[in-house]
């Protein structure tokens, strides 16, 4: 077995489906240091955003 074996059979389906992280792309981080696709997820489904 190797690292990257064990990292798609076992280890991402874990953090995945386990504990309810989300798989985003490599190049989603940017300059500003702030992962736009999270903080879009965020915004979105947090109950602080839907009061007015």
């Amino acid at each position: 077995m190797n690292e990257l074996h064990l990292q798609d059979k076992f280890l991402i389906p874990f953090f995945r489906d386990g504990l309810g992280y989300r798989e985003v792309k490599a190049n989603t981080i940017s300059h500003s240091l702030i992962i736009e696709e999270d903080l879009q997820a965020f915004i979105s489904e947090t109950e602080l955003n839907k009061k007015p």
